[in-house]
């Protein structure tokens, strides 16, 4: 893989779009944002980056996995992808974002403004790449998306061999791929996330966005059916809320309680399963919580089974046996 020169970067970085990043984007993208700006050296930066990258992504399955589930319509490669991500790494959740592109019907405005974001940063080639490999020159075109990912994969198991100044370039390489790929996310901010207070005397919701987590209710007038206590992605167009439970929840951690941070509840994302809990993914802490299992189990079983004939039950059968 190429050692990329930091001098010639194609697009230099405006640091209003990080701010605006930082300040507007939802927590899940913003926090890691911000992480990498507070971050000291240069290997701490790149890793905030993968970090970044890896957040964001996850988040965007996570919203196509709830609007699909939402439908109760089957599809068998979504089903497929989406079940890899009971036991997920990070190929899983990009397989599941490629997936989801291809073969998620446009039910939702989010939907569309996804699969053109993917357009430009996946489909749409813009980087262009020379190796040797075995003893052979091999060239190749990527999208911003892809290289960063390729990128990604190939340093994790090297970080800690590297120069310092490999480091460097990589670091101002992939920043700044990361924020152009972001710039192109900005319809996220017109999706707001909100995790709905947990009373019954009226309707009042903490926006969860920037990348602090000191969110402050604010009152909510909607005829909407809401459950108390749980998130909801925001659609303008519609003015509907979807719930986004059990995938994205905001709670009271209580590793922070024991830690005695300031700030206690963490915006948690799904991140697989076990046998009796659902794990999670917060910026400060991954926990397992066995409470929320009922609730994906019963999501899961609500969805349409697959019809076969005996036609196709007898050729699977066969290609089982070959």
């Amino acid at each position: 893989m190429q050692n990329p020169n930091p001098d010639k970067i194609s697009e230099k970085i405006n640091e209003r779009d990080v701010l605006e990043i930082s300040q507007s984007y939802p927590f899940p993208i913003a926090f890691y944002v911000k992480k990498i700006a507070d971050s000291e050296t240069n290997l701490q930066k790149l890793c905030a980056v993968f970090e970044a990258l890896e957040s964001m992504i996850s988040y965007m399955d996570l919203l196509m996995l709830a609007l699909y589930l939402q439908k109760k319509e089957y599809e068998p490669n979504i089903q497929a992808a989406a079940h890899r991500l009971e036991c997920p790494c990070f190929d899983d959740w990009y397989q599941f974002l490629s997936v989801a592109v291809a073969h998620l019907p446009d039910t939702h405005s989010l939907i569309s403004q996804i699969k053109k974001w993917y357009e430009s940063v996946v489909n749409k080639k813009e980087i262009y790449i020379q190796e040797v490999v075995d003893y052979k020159k091999v060239e190749t075109e990527l999208g911003t998306l892809k290289n960063l990912k390729d990128i990604q994969e190939k340093l994790i198991p090297v970080l800690h061999i590297m120069l310092d100044n490999e480091i460097a370039a990589y670091y101002q390489f992939c920043y700044s791929s990361l924020i152009k790929i972001l710039k192109n996310l900005s319809f996220l901010k017109e999706y707001p996330l909100l995790a709905f207070d947990n009373t019954s005397e009226s309707k009042s919701a903490k926006k969860l966005i920037g990348a602090t987590r000191n969110f402050q209710s604010t009152p909510i007038y909607t005829k909407q059916p809401i459950v108390g206590g749980q998130v909801y992605l925001y659609d303008p167009g519609t003015q509907q809320y979807c719930s986004l439970h059990p995938f994205i929840i905001y709670q009271e951690c209580y590793y922070c309680i024991r830690e005695e941070l300031h700030e206690t509840w963490e915006v948690l994302l799904f991140y697989g399963r076990t046998s009796s809990r659902i794990a999670y993914h917060g910026c400060v802490h991954n926990i397992a919580l066995r409470e929320q299992l009922g609730a994906y189990q019963t999501l899961c079983q609500n969805q349409p089974k697959e019809q076969l004939s005996v036609k196709d039950i007898w050729e699977r059968a066969f290609q089982a046996t070959e």
